[in-house]
C-alpha cells in the first residue's frame, strides 16, 4: 500500500503544479507572468527547507502519522480557500480543442531547447531531492541512531545545497 501511495503522490503533486501554472498564464502576461512563475518555482525549491524539519519535529512529538493528519488538514484548508477565493480563469470555457493545432504546438514545444533544459533540470532536481528525502532519515536513524528531527537537519542542508545549484542554473544556460 505504501508503494502505491508513493506512485500516486507525485501524480497529485504534479497536477497541482500544472494547474497553478495554467492559472498564472490565464491571469498574467509578460514580466508579471515571469515574476509569478519565478515565485512559484522558488517556493517549490525552498519548501523542503521548512517542511522537512517541521515533519521531523511532528514525528518526534506526535508520531509519524501526525504528518499525514497535518497534510490532510492543510490540503482541506487549501481546497476551501481555492474554492472561495480563486475565480474561474479560463477565457475559453465551452470551446472545443483543435487537435491538429494541439499536435502542432506539442511538436514545436518538443523541439525547443529551453523546454528540454528546464524540464530536465526540474525533473532531475526533484528526483534527487525525493531520493535524498526518503533515504537520509532511514540511514541516519539506522547508522547513527538519530531522531527524525536530527535527521531533518541533514535534509535541510541538502535542500539548501540543491537550491544553490538550481539558483545558478540560468547563468549556466547562457553559454548555450
Amino acid at each position: 500500500m505504501v508503494i502505491l501511495g508513493r506512485i500516486l503522490q507525485p501524480i497529485g503533486g504534479s497536477a497541482g503544479v500544472v494547474v497553478a501554472r495554467i492559472i498564472a498564464v490565464d491571469l498574467f502576461t509578460g514580466e508579471r507572468l515571469s515574476r509569478v512563475m519565478s515565485y512559484m518555482t522558488s517556493s517549490r525549491i525552498v519548501e523542503p527547507l521548512f517542511c522537512v524539519p517541521f515533519g521531523g519535529w511532528l514525528t518526534d512529538q506526535f508520531g509519524w502519522r501526525s504528518n499525514f493528519f497535518f497534510i490532510l488538514s492543510a490540503a482541506a484548508l487549501a481546497l476551501v480557500g481555492i474554492f472561495y477565493c480563486i475565480p474561474e480563469t479560463s477565457k475559453k470555457l465551452g470551446t472545443r480543442v483543435n487537435k491538429e493545432q494541439l499536435l502542432k504546438d506539442y511538436s514545436e514545444l518538443f523541439r525547443d531547447r529551453n523546454f528540454w533544459s528546464n524540464s530536465l533540470q526540474y525533473g532531475f532536481f526533484y528526483s534527487a531531492l525525493t531520493i535524498a528525502m526518503g533515504a537520509i532519515p532511514i540511514l541516519f536513524a539506522k547508522n547513527y541512531s538519530l531522531s527524525a528531527s536530527n535527521s531533518s537537519v541533514a535534509l535541510l542542508l541538502i535542500s539548501l545545497f540543491l537550491w544553490l545549484v538550481v539558483s545558478c542554473q540560468p547563468d549556466c544556460l547562457k553559454e548555450f
